[in-house]
């Protein structure tokens, strides 16, 4: 069987867009912000402690959700 189908009106489309517009370069600057937080931890030593295990673990929870 097909799966039905649903109509998507301008409004819908519009709130998806303003929905990915707004979430994708927010998550970028979250990305950004946990890149400039663990590199000085990766050079000249690995130094990562259970602070930045759980960063890293709410990073790929958040990306993954």
């Amino acid at each position: 069987m097909a799966a039905p189908v649903v109509p998507i009106t301008p409004y819908i489309h519009h709130t998806a867009t303003l929905y990915i517009g707004v979430t994708v370069p927010f998550l970028a600057i979250a990305l950004a912000a946990v890149a400039a937080r663990l590199n000085p931890k990766t050079r000249p030593a690995w130094r990562f402690g259970w602070d930045d295990g759980f960063v890293i673990l709410g990073t790929v929870c958040t990306i993954l959700r």
